[in-house]
């Protein structure tokens, strides 16, 4: 069994994409799976963006969290973005089709 955890966040998506490189591996150091993001293009909360990621525990993601957001150099990241969270959705996964590399 695996869980994945939707991070969402306000904030200044201009570096998006640098951002989440510097992100990913801190995550993957402290056990994640995998690791994407995405930024909201629709509805209420358009323009805000994602960060999720993939588990073998709960207990996995809720020890990694506090040491990836208290990393000093996510943190000023955070801070340079104005990033402000939104709100954390946790679900358990019971099986995955096709594959999630590609282009889209």
């Amino acid at each position: 069994m695996t869980y994945m955890v939707f991070s969402q966040y306000t904030g200044d998506t201009s570096t998006f994409t640098r951002d989440m490189e510097l992100v990913r591996p801190k995550f993957e150091a402290q056990g994640a799976l995998r690791v994407t993001g995405s930024i909201v293009l629709t509805g209420e909360t358009a323009g805000s963006f994602t960060v999720a990621s993939i588990w073998n525990t709960a207990d996995a993601y809720f020890d990694a969290r506090p040491q990836v957001v208290g990393d000093p150099e996510v943190r000023a990241m955070m801070q340079s973005k104005g990033m402000a969270p939104l709100g954390t959705a946790f679900t358990e996964l019971y099986g995955e089709t096709g594959t999630p590399e590609g282009k889209y």
